[in-house]
């Protein structure tokens, strides 16, 4: 039998509707209760009476507390607002999707996530047992692998979806309170929904309200590329992959959602966007868009049509990008091929062949291989394109540094002067595309770490003798 650690509960109104006395919270934290999650809203109207006044009582008593959402078929968006408008959450307040309604599908659940951790920087922990269990089989699905797993499950041996072999579970709810392995009651409250954390009350803090992007911030300025962190929008492809197109004339809402995101998200692209009348019409554009707006990145969007995110080669030149020499994890690949063009982001390499993630591929997001060889473009997003350097950003010193520096390992031939000039920067920029860098023209981090690695190179290659004075 697993080994069970009752440290967290849930409630809802049920659990008040008819008590006759009051909760004693503290009784409960010395029976060892450390968290309490409670349901906020369901649906589109549903708001429980009960939220606001234990929210107040619990976190007086000094417990973690969280909020939750019992999910139902309908406008994820509506109840997205809905929820977060009365759950109201701070800073600590744990968020959490209840789905256990199977008229519910994994891609409205992985919306339905992806909209509260774009709102609120936090991707709500999911709750869930055998609609999850039976809705995601034996797959991996590598944005939900990432998502925190709250398992209902009343046997006396906890197994999971092996989509989260490598996480684990990371609560356990064995008991409603009757069915399932004991105990069934809580000191202070009785009878009720109660959950195992195996681990420490820190452990359980520090995951609590786990931030798992950096809420946006205007303007927005997206992280430059790490080799093993998924930027901002390709988890929103990752959340999407297999939407499909819908058979026949009718049209998948999922994808004319997009268009509809976009353009109330950018106002001058709306009338563009409402071109797009039917999953019929090439949509590898309008992933792509769709997946840089809900990261807070105005998609490309130039003056004709054929320079617009709904036409795949125009994505090569998006003025509010940085063109790489090779490509990096989530990176916008814009290829070649017969009667157009067709636009990705890269996940990995398979010996020589690109995968790549993107949307009508085989009529569907998922992913697919490619020859390096029909790429046009690989393509980073910026705030200003190529950005030049602020001048207010690096003193008179740093400035000569990097142009001794660019001197001793790139010959750059360069007045060690402190200003950043037209020739300092073109020196910056050859450097960069020479060690494969976003060339910016900036003296970016990555590109002070590569100076100071060749320098440390150029420093050992100096025989004994190289250097000045006895």
């Amino acid at each position: 039998m697993t080994k069970i650690y009752p440290h967290v509960v849930d409630l809802s109104h049920h659990n008040f509707d008819e008590r006759p006395d009051e909760i004693d919270w503290q009784a409960a934290k010395r029976d060892g209760l450390w968290g309490v999650i409670f349901k906020a809203t369901e649906a589109t109207d549903y708001i429980d009476p009960y939220y606001n006044d234990i929210r107040r009582e619990v976190k007086e008593a000094g417990l973690l507390w969280g909020a939750y959402h019992f999910f139902r078929p309908g406008n994820v968006i509506a109840q997205v607002n809905h929820f977060l408008l009365n759950a109201a959450p701070g800073p600590e307040t744990l968020l959490v999707l209840d789905h256990e309604d199977e008229g519910c599908s994994l891609e409205d659940v992985k919306e339905f996530l992806l909209l509260v951790e774009q709102l609120t920087g936090q991707r709500p922990a999911l709750y869930s047992g055998h609609v999850l269990k039976e809705q995601i089989g034996n797959r991996i699905d590598s944005y939900l692998a990432g998502t925190r797993l709250w398992l209902a499950q009343y046997g006396p041996e906890l197994e999971w979806p092996p989509c989260w072999d490598r996480h684990g579970v990371w609560l356990w709810q064995y008991t409603d309170g009757d069915v399932g392995p004991g105990p069934h009651a809580i000191a202070g409250i009785g009878y009720c929904d109660i959950n195992s954390f195996d681990g420490t009350h820190d452990q359980l803090k520090q995951t609590w309200a786990e931030a798992s992007i950096a809420p946006p911030k205007p303007p927005p300025r997206p992280p430059m590329p790490q080799p093993d962190k998924a930027p901002p929008w390709l988890t929103v492809m990752r959340s999407i992959t297999g939407m499909t197109e819908a058979p026949g004339s009718a049209d998948n809402p999922h994808i004319m959602h997009m268009a509809d995101t976009i353009g109330r998200k950018y106002p001058e692209q709306k009338a563009y966007a409402d071109l797009y009348t039917g999953d019929d019409i090439a949509w590898c554009g309008l992933t792509v868009a769709y997946c840089m707006a809900m990261s807070n990145i105005e998609p490309v969007f130039g003056k004709t049509d054929t320079e617009r995110w709904m036409w795949a080669q125009s994505w090569a030149d998006w003025d509010q990008s940085t063109h790489l020499t090779k490509p990096k994890l989530g990176c916008v690949v814009v290829q070649s091929r017969d009667g157009g063009g067709h636009v990705t982001l890269f996940e990995r390499w398979e010996g020589s062949k690109l995968i790549c993630l993107g949307g009508n591929q085989s009529d569907m997001v998922k992913e697919s291989s490619y020859d390096p060889g029909v790429v046009i473009a690989y393509v980073w997003p910026s705030e200003h394109g190529r950005p030049s350097v602020d001048i207010g950003t690096m003193n008179p010193e740093e400035v000569c540094w990097t142009q001794a520096s660019l001197n001793l390992v790139a010959e750059a031939d360069l007045d060690v002067d402190g200003e950043m000039g037209p020739l300092t920067r073109d020196a910056i920029s050859s450097f960069q595309k020479k060690n494969d860098l976003p060339v910016t023209g900036a003296a970016t981090k990555e590109t002070v770490d590569e100076l100071l690695g060749e320098l440390a190179d150029w420093n050992e290659q100096r025989g004994p003798g190289d250097g000045h004075g006895r």
